[in-house]
């Protein structure tokens, strides 16, 4: 018995110390858990301190060096990091166009782009191009990535959109080309959304396409910004054989286009409230006649001050174009502003002076010009207007269209230069220098236009 009872002591003493030494060590073991979840969580300042044993010392010390190396090599990645980030910002800027005025020497379009980069690079950009005399490409595009891959893909697209269009191909068969080259390799999994437009400055013709991105704003002469009805289709580098769909508008003279990526929207004040579409068309509506520059740099400006300058996590780009007017070789289109009294003369001026004609009639018809397009200005209440102007032997015509209210010059009493210079009427002394000037004046009315014809005989 004596024998048994110290059997039994014994085994119930070693399954206490058992248990003891197990609820020790899984407490211990717990603490090392609990850390190394910590760790795995990125969190690097979290020491491993058991202490409870020799085995459990060495293992809290082993991993505290690993721990310490870890931190180490994350200090490296982040100043690489940096570097790649920064490189890559100094890329996406330098591909974007940046001195202005683009095109000095022309005045029948204005065109101005901004973009501010996000915390990380994205692949953001614009771009516009004269493809020839009578045509102009301009696109914005928004890719899905971040950093140097983001960039490198960027660059790439850009590259191919653009040599396709100067190679002269239609707007959907440039990103139908773009799409499947893109699709061809491209492991990473980017994507890019993009919306271009070929304009023939001739016609006032646009045609464009849509590649899921965002609308752009359109804005006809006295008019206000609303968005341009378009036809989404998948974005670029999507889907190998994707189709797109071309569509068209006219631009006149005066209207305007606002192209913009999704990080105006997106752009968040402290309080993570969205910028948002709303206030981007009430921007661009507060001052409808303002430059394609300013309308930029103020919804730039609006977005700093609505953000309160916090650092955007996304690119914040926009591109800005006006159709100043449309000309050929023999006339000129615009809208009947202030504005275009100056292209109108330059034209005349450029026309009559490379005909080599006598400067007696490149003054008359000058004379003409200013006082005719005066009165079309002043009351016609046109809202398009046209002057042509063709030289042969020894005859310059000059014709001038509007769609504004009826109304022949040539018809009336004539001027009583008899008058008191206060008593004679003002638009009838206008028409009468026009008429004296020229060698004949005729009238006609149809179809809603007027065409008044002057001819100069030399």
């Amino acid at each position: 018995m004596t024998i048994y009872m110290n059997i039994f002591a014994l085994v119930v003493l070693f399954a206490i110390i058992c248990f003891l030494a197990k609820r020790i060590a899984m407490k211990q073991i717990r603490q090392i858990n609990a850390s190394l979840k910590k760790i795995a969580g990125g969190d690097f300042g979290e020491q491993v301190n058991v202490r409870g044993s020799q085995e459990f010392e060495a293992m809290s010390d082993d991993m505290n060096a690993i721990v310490k190396t870890l931190k180490y090599y994350q200090s490296v990645a982040k100043v690489r990091m940096d570097k790649e980030m920064k490189f890559a910002k100094v890329i996406q800027e330098a591909s974007l166009p940046s001195v202005y005025p683009s095109y000095p020497r022309r005045r029948d379009f204005d065109i101005y782009g901004m973009e501010r980069t996000g915390k990380t690079a994205g692949g953001d950009f614009y771009d516009f191009f004269l493809m020839d005399e009578g045509r102009f490409g301009f696109l914005i595009a928004d890719v899905s990535g971040k950093g140097i891959s983001a960039v490198t893909f960027m660059l790439a697209a850009k590259t191919m959109i653009k040599n396709l269009a100067e190679a002269g191909m239609e707007v959907d068969d440039i990103f139908e080309q773009t799409n499947a080259r893109l699709c061809a390799d491209n492991q990473a999994g980017i994507f890019l959304s993009a919306w271009m437009g070929i304009l023939e400055l001739k016609t006032g013709l646009l045609k464009f396409a849509n590649a899921g991105h965002v609308p752009p704003l359109v804005k006809r002469k006295g008019g206000e910004f609303d968005f341009l009805k378009v036809q989404s289709n998948l974005v670029l580098a999507g889907k190998s054989d994707t189709h797109y769909k071309k569509q068209e508008i006219i631009l006149l003279p005066g209207d305007e286009i606002f192209l913009y990526t999704n990080g105006l929207a997106d752009a968040k004040d402290q309080d993570q409230q969205l910028f948002g579409v709303q206030r981007i068309v009430e921007v661009l509506n507060r001052n409808p006649n303002e430059g394609v520059e300013k309308r930029c740099r103020n919804m730039m400006q609006e977005i700093s001050i609505f953000t309160r300058n916090e650092e955007q996590a996304d690119d914040m780009t926009m591109l800005s174009f006006r159709l100043n007017y449309m000309q050929t070789v023999d006339s000129i289109v615009v809208s009947p502003d202030i504005a275009s009294t100056e292209a109108v003369w330059h034209f005349i001026d450029l026309h009559t002076r490379k005909a080599g004609l006598p400067k007696n009639v490149i003054t008359k018809s000058k004379i003409c010009t200013d006082e005719i397009y005066s009165n079309i200005l002043r009351y016609s209440k046109a809202s398009k207007a046209k002057v042509t102007c063709v030289t042969e032997k020894n005859r310059l015509t000059l014709v001038f269209k509007d769609n504004g209210v009826p109304f022949d010059p040539t018809t009336g009493g004539e001027l009583d230069l008899t008058l008191p210079v206060d008593e004679r009427m003002e638009e009838g002394l206008g028409i009468y220098m026009a008429k004296e000037s020229a060698t004949s004046m005729s009238y006609e009315y149809a179809d809603g236009v007027n065409a008044l014809t002057l001819t100069f005989e030399f």
